[in-house]
Formats: C-alpha cells, sequence, structure tokens
C-alpha cells in the first residue's frame, strides 16, 4: 500500500479498519493525500460449486426484482438509518420516486437510487441528494448519510443563499 506520505508499506488485515461499508481509506482529511491500495492477498474458503451458483443465483434475481439494472446509477445513495424504516422506505414514502433535478432522478424502482439520464451532471445527482437529505430532515428528523463519495472540488457547496442550487422543485433553473 502506498501511505499519505509517499512511503510504502505492508498491513494486516486487522490494521485497516475494516467493518461494513467502512474503512480507513474512507477517513482522508479533505484536500489531504490518501492512501492507495496497490496489492492484496486474500484467503478465501473453498466450497460447492453448487451452493456457490445457488446462492449467486438468488442475489441475481433479488437485484433484479428489488434495484434498477440496466440503467446508470451508483448504487445505494444513502445508508439506512441504525433504527426504523430504511433509507428507500422514507424517500418512498415523502413522495420522492421519480422527483428530478436536471438528468437526475430518484429511481421508480428502488427510491435510494439515483438513476441519471444522458447529460447528468455529478452537480444534477448533488443536488439531487441534498434535496432528499433535506426533505427527509425536516419530514421525519432522520439525518440520512450519503452512501456514495462525492470527490472532486465540491468547496462552497452548499450555496449559502439557495440550498438547492438556484434550481425549483421541478429541476428548472431559476
Amino acid at each position: 500500500m502506498l501511505l499519505a506520505d509517499g512511503t510504502e508499506a505492508r498491513l494486516a488485515a486487522d490494521d485497516l479498519g475494516l467493518g461494513y461499508r467502512d474503512s480507513r481509506f474512507k477517513d482522508v482529511a479533505p484536500g489531504g493525500p490518501a492512501e492507495i491500495v496497490v496489492a492484496a492477498t486474500f484467503h478465501l474458503a473453498p466450497a460447492d460449486a453448487g451452493e456457490i451458483k445457488a446462492r449467486l443465483d438468488d442475489i441475481r434475481r433479488w437485484r433484479q426484482a428489488h434495484q434498477p439494472l440496466g440503467l446508470p446509477s451508483a448504487g445505494s445513495t444513502f445508508r439506512n438509518p441504525d433504527d426504523g424504516p430504511s433509507a428507500g422506505q422514507l424517500i418512498d414514502e415523502a413522495g420522492l420516486k421519480r422527483f428530478r433535478i436536471g438528468g437526475a432522478q430518484v429511481s421508480e424502482k428502488h427510491a435510494n437510487f439515483i438513476v441519471t439520464e444522458r447529460g447528468a451532471t455529478a452537480t444534477d445527482v448533488r443536488r439531487l441528494v441534498d434535496h432528499i437529505h433535506a426533505t427527509i430532515l425536516a419530514r421525519t428528523g432522520t439525518d440520512l448519510r450519503p452512501e456514495v463519495e462525492f470527490v472532486g472540488d465540491w468547496s462552497g457547496w452548499p450555496w449559502p443563499d439557495e440550498p438547492d442550487g438556484g434550481r425549483d422543485a421541478g429541476g428548472g433553473q431559476r
């Protein structure tokens, strides 16, 4: 692995801070250098090929039935809260399925997915994430945490005088 100071190191799995949707690689100071994994060794346990295939088939069927596969997305947008309904259920109950800003839209199939159409921008997605977050916070008091990581220069975001980025509820520019 390449450490933030430019040196190389070999780290054991216990030193990586691995957890469900988390690791030490997510704890980079804003604007600071990141650590980069350049190689990894995995130790796998053997299993019956039929069991593996059956499990993969079940996962594939569940995803096809519940997720907007075949449409561009970054996957699950928000982490599920520790208590209470899932992020998707909260977004759905708030009436936000199909809500759109620019080329980004809350999926009709699964409300915790943002799908995009040709021409969508990262700003469209970010504005939609912020709108969903603000709506759910105001409606339920639940502070949804994004699952997706926004990379690049987002300094000055959101604009202090226009939390919705200057767009009206339909996604049009004001």
